[in-house]
């Protein structure tokens, strides 16, 4: 899954938990699903830790017709009256 938004990095990441899941807090994927076995760490989730590295990674794992966009009706709703409105207000001037 390739997701984006403003704090999409550090909101990912928290949601995940800490690489090692015996550091990772109860309630983050990987302190609920992670394992510590002896010398092997093994993840569900992986997240990137930076802008940089998501380009990276995102390359390497998906291909374009891999990722699509969207769009929720609450968003389309919000920037359609938010546009309306701007028109409004320059009219006004």
């Amino acid at each position: 899954m390739v997701v984006e938004g403003r704090y999409a990095i550090s909101v990912v990441r928290k949601m995940a938990g800490a690489t090692d899941p015996k550091d990772a807090e109860p309630g983050s994927i990987r302190g609920d699903y992670g394992l510590d076995v002896g010398d092997a760490i093994y993840n569900v989730i992986h997240a990137s830790d930076s802008p940089e590295s998501a380009e990276r990674e995102i390359n390497l794992y998906f291909s374009p017709d891999e990722i699509f966009e969207y769009w929720k009706a609450a968003d389309w709703f919000y920037h359609t009256h938010a546009e309306k409105k701007r028109e409004y207000m320059d009219k006004m001037e």
